[in-house]
C-alpha cells in the first residue's frame, strides 16, 4: 500500500491551499480523493503528482482550461501521439503580449517618473496624466 496524504499535508507539501485544492477537485482537475470513516479526504501519491503538475503549469501560467487539456494527453492512450506543443505556443504567444502590454506600461510610467523629476512647485504632472487619459502614449489596461 502506497503513502497517503491528508489534505492539509498535500497542501503543505505543493505549496497549494486547503481550499484552492477542494477547488481543483470541483472543477475535476483532481480526481476525488479517498475518504476514511471519519470523512477526511486521503490522497495518493498520483494525486499528489497530479498537483504538482497542475501548481507548476499554474505557476507558468496556464489557465484552468488549458491545464485540463494537459492532463487529457498525460492520459491519453500510448498509441496516441499527443503533444502539447499546441498548448505550449499558445501560452508563449499570451506571455509575450502580456510583456508587450508590461513594456509599455513600464514606459509610461518612467515617463510620468521622469515628468514628476523634472518639475519644481506647482501641479504634479504624473496627477494630471491620470486625470487626462489624452496626455498618456497610447493605450493601456
Amino acid at each position: 500500500m502506497g503513502q497517503f496524504y491528508s489534505i492539509g499535508e498535500l497542501a503543505r507539501l505543493s505549496g497549494c491551499k486547503v481550499a484552492t485544492i477542494r477547488y481543483y477537485e470541483t472543477q475535476e482537475l483532481m480526481t476525488a480523493p479517498l475518504r476514511t470513516e471519519g470523512n477526511q479526504r486521503r490522497y495518493n501519491s498520483q494525486q499528489r503528482q497530479r498537483l504538482q503538475f497542475i501548481v507548476h503549469s499554474r505557476a507558468l501560467g496556464f489557465s484552468l482550461a488549458s491545464i485540463r487539456e494537459l492532463l487529457q494527453l498525460t492520459e491519453a492512450s500510448q498509441d496516441e501521439p499527443h503533444c502539447a506543443e499546441k498548448l505550449v505556443q499558445r501560452q508563449l504567444q499570451d506571455v509575450n503580449e502580456k510583456l508587450r502590454r508590461l513594456t509599455h506600461l513600464q514606459e509610461q510610467l518612467l515617463k510620468m517618473s521622469q515628468q514628476c523629476a523634472a518639475e519644481g512647485e506647482g501641479e504634479c504632472a504624473a496627477l494630471q496624466l491620470l486625470y487626462d487619459h489624452e496626455l498618456c502614449d497610447g493605450e493601456h489596461d
